[in-house]
């Protein structure tokens, strides 16, 4: 079971840092595997999370924030429970309930950069931009080549009026991962900003012929993809009905 928990939680990761790539199809498939991997050990929290992860990519938020929320309750402590629970919220503009997610999660996971990350992209969205630099700062000391963190803050950075930082930021980016077409896109609204019309449009030129590039998913892979997830819908009420069942035979007070 450890190993089969261990390799769950490596296709998170992997699937967390291909969306947060852009590559959408490509973090398709790992959630699928995770799946379905949960399925076959009866990882219940596991498979609510990766659910969640679904329907988060398919911008199904009140779905995903549910089955996000259901694998917290089963494992309050969890990281990537945590994780996944307080980006939904974020999403939603439910920033109280994301905060106060994320103020658990870095409590009992202070050393894990993503965190921090996500802590600070919604304090970004708050328009709190001194508490939101501070947690990408503190994300880059715990991982100095995370490139999302450098994006996250030249966004924030340009959000603040601080367009010149911004650059700096997004050089950066570009520097650690030059196909990170996010970080090119961002770039060239700066840009637009300075009245440099010639190389915002160059900037945004390469951004789209990158993503174009990265994001392509081979059609056998797409195809097996696929495959696997209707297998999964097909059996998926009777594996809700059944995790279920579990879970209130698992919580049904004992009167012995």
């Amino acid at each position: 079971m450890n190993k089969e928990l261990v390799r769950l939680k490596k296709l998170s990761l992997q699937a967390d840092e291909l969306n947060s790539s852009g590559k959408i199809e490509a973090a398709r498939i790992k959630i699928i595997d995770g799946l379905e991997l949960a399925i076959e050990i009866d990882a219940q929290n596991f498979f609510y999370f990766f659910h969640g992860e679904l329907n988060y990519l398919d911008e199904h938020l009140v779905a995903a924030t549910e089955h996000y929320r259901k694998a917290y309750e089963l494992a309050p402590q969890n990281l990537l429970m945590l994780r996944g629970l307080g980006v939904a919220y974020s999403k939603r503009n439910s920033f109280q309930k994301a905060q106060a997610i994320f103020d658990r999660a870095v409590k009992l996971h202070p050393h894990d950069h993503r965190i921090w990350r996500q802590r600070g992209v919604t304090y970004s969205k708050m328009k709190e931009y001194e508490n939101a630099l501070k947690c990408f700062e503190r994300a880059l000391d715990l991982e100095p080549q995370d490139y999302h963190s450098y994006r996250q803050r030249g966004v924030t950075f340009s959000k603040a009026g601080k367009p010149e930082e911004a650059l700096i930021m997004f050089a950066k980016a570009l520097f650690l991962n030059g196909n990170d077409f996010r970080s090119l896109d961002e770039k060239s609204k700066v840009l637009r900003q300075f009245g440099e019309e010639a190389e915002a449009a160059r900037t945004r030129s390469l951004s789209i012929e990158i993503e174009q590039e990265v994001t392509r998913v081979p059609p056998r892979e797409s195809l097996l993809a696929r495959i696997k997830m209707n297998r999964i819908r097909k059996n998926q009420q009777r594996i809700l009905t059944e995790f279920h069942t579990a879970i209130v035979e698992e919580n049904r007070p004992s009167f012995k």
